[in-house]
């Protein structure tokens, strides 16, 4: 008798709706890894706002709330405080695990860097 192995993870159905819809592929736009890199960078929302990467008339500012509402479809984000369509998701936006690991391939790909210093970020 074979044993089913256990898989400790909950599963991100965003995620997987979305990937699987061909196999497995996860696009993202530059707006979306731009969006993406600041929030990851800035700890959430609140994080980036303070540290000025969210600007008015600023490139991530412009096209902020289309952007997460993308990667949240997508399961990359949440909202910490659950929010309907159409409500301004500008209020506590963190990303998920799926979000963290998908930083890290951005880092490791070397866009993550670059999009950070296009933000203005030089550390």
């Amino acid at each position: 008798m074979t044993k089913k192995p256990k898989i400790a993870l909950p599963v991100n159905e965003a995620l997987r709706e979305h990937v699987t819809s061909i196999g497995f592929a996860l696009t993202l736009s530059k707006t979306q890894i731009y969006i993406l890199s600041i929030l990851h960078y800035g700890k959430g929302y609140r994080g980036c706002f303070r540290k000025g990467l969210l600007a008015p008339h600023s490139y991530g500012s412009r096209f902020y709330t289309p952007g997460v509402w993308s990667l949240h479809r997508k399961g990359l984000v949440q909202f910490v405080n659950e929010h309907l369509p159409g409500d301004d998701p500008n209020r506590d936006v963190t990303l998920t695990r799926a979000g963290h690991l998908t930083v890290q391939l951005l880092k490791e790909s070397g866009i993550y860097q670059d999009t950070m210093l296009k933000a203005g970020v030089t550390q």
